[in-house]
């Protein structure tokens, strides 16, 4: 009875600590601090100290991605008598492992030493990175990764990133901020940036920034002091939902989509305020480049998108600019990530104990019963030869639809044969019992 009452008691005590950490005064304080910390606000004369103090806040996108990489370190280990670096990153430190990435160490070292030679100026950054492989080689979950990567290193003291703001305005215009997000060093001559040391940084004034600089500079005859009250520089973090530094951009059906959705296009309405279609402030900067400005851009299934898209990429990745149709060019510093499935993706299978290479669009002409590919093995960590259930070779159509389920979540279309975990087939069949929450997204 003693030790049962000495339990209980220990119990209560425990379970009195938990409570305190549920103090609203405590989460008041810490969301406040929170708060302060990512919404900074100062003068440009305030940013150019922290510039001094730490120069790493004016890295390119580059360089962000690849510190990111880094700061949740790495270990080296002997596999057949070969090191391989082991980035922890990839362990997917911000949802428990859901996104983690395992069995492919090789190559995502890879990956990360062409991010590294981008980071260092070389030609990889005027290159889109694509992840090119056959279903289910972590193509997207790198990806998402990222995503979740650099939404959270911006919310740290280490991956702080700034952008300008335009203050006390005409009566009639509220203040902005930059719709690029783009960095306030580019308020600084390039000839005079190498005396600052960040000549790293490169482009010019966004139009709508330049628009309202050259306005103040006439208005003070050429006084820099002066414009620089209006001038309010502000810190931002990432956010996909929000769109703010992170862009996704996927092929539709070519009758519902241009190249507008990538560039930003001109707000007519607005021109009969301003007066004129050159007006940058007559221009919706909401494209996906302009989104992904100073972040990164995913595009899915780039190698599917019409050729006509082809020559904003193609400027975006060699020429870092945005050439919207009857407007001035956006200078952009930004990751270009792309992933798809061809149809001749070369996958590794075992049948009948012999392992060879065949093109995956093969693959649906074989007898699956005698097929095995490789999977890997998360309750024993290690790579197997897996049977195949059943393979499928269908083309994509009719309504996309997003599926929610417990731990993960499917975007697909009613053409496309999803199976829960007793292999039954329940999309487009049957929704029932499958504790399934659909979502009919809008692709207008």
């Amino acid at each position: 009875m003693i030790c049962l009452c000495q339990k209980r008691e220990r119990r209560n005590s425990v379970s009195e600590d938990k409570k305190s950490n549920f103090s609203l005064s405590k989460i008041t304080e810490f969301e406040k601090n929170r708060y302060d910390s990512e919404n900074w606000e100062g003068s440009f004369q305030e940013y150019l100290e922290i510039v001094e103090n730490n120069p790493k806040v004016t890295r390119t996108a580059f360089q962000r991605l690849y510190d990111m990489i880094l700061y949740h370190d790495k270990e080296e280990y002997t596999e057949f008598k070969e090191k391989v670096i082991r980035y922890k990153f990839f362990d997917d430190p911000f949802d428990k492992g859901e996104d983690a990435v395992y069995g492919i160490d090789k190559y995502l070292d890879d990956f990360v030493e062409l991010i590294a030679a981008a980071a260092d100026g070389y030609g990889i950054k005027d290159r889109i990175l694509l992840l090119h492989g056959p279903v289910g080689t972590a193509k997207s979950t790198i990806a998402r990764l990222i995503k979740k990567g650099l939404e959270h290193y911006t919310k740290l003291p280490e991956g702080c990133v700034y952008t300008l703001g335009w203050v006390n305005l005409n009566e009639d215009e509220e203040d902005v901020v930059c719709p690029m997000h783009e960095e306030p060093v580019h308020l600084i001559p390039q000839d005079y940036r190498k005396n600052l040391n960040v000549d790293n940084v490169v482009g010019n004034l966004c139009p709508l920034c330049n628009y309202y600089f050259e306005y103040f500079m006439d208005l003070y005859e050429g006084d820099f002091e002066k414009v620089l009250n209006h001038i309010k520089v502000k810190r931002f973090t990432f956010s996909e939902s929000k769109r703010v530094g992170i862009a996704t951009f996927q092929p539709k059906d070519e009758k519902n989509q241009d190249s507008t959705e990538l560039t930003g296009d001109i707000n007519y309405r607005l021109i009969a305020k301003y007066g004129k279609d050159s007006d940058p402030r007559a221009f919706n900067f909401d494209g996906e480049f302009n989104v992904a400005n100073r972040g990164m851009i995913e595009m899915i299934e780039v190698l599917k998108l019409d050729v006509a898209f082809l020559y904003d990429l193609l400027t975006a990745s060699q020429e870092h600019k945005i050439k919207p149709k009857k407007f001035s060019h956006v200078d952009i510093d930004e990751i270009l990530l792309s992933h798809s499935v061809h149809p001749d993706t070369v996958v590794r299978i075992k049948q009948n104990n012999n392992i060879k290479d065949i093109k995956i669009s093969k693959l649906s002409e074989l007898d699956c019963n005698n097929i095995k590919v490789l999977s890997y093995d998360f309750d024993n960590e290690c790579v197997i030869w897996e049977d195949i259930v059943e393979v499928h070779s269908h083309n994509y159509f009719g309504e996309w639809y997003s599926m929610m389920q417990e731990g993960f979540k499917i975007v697909t279309t009613d053409s496309h044969g999803v199976y829960n975990s007793k292999n039954k087939l329940f999309l487009p069949n049957d929704f029932s019992n499958n504790n399934l929450k659909i979502i009919k997204l809008d692709t207008n």
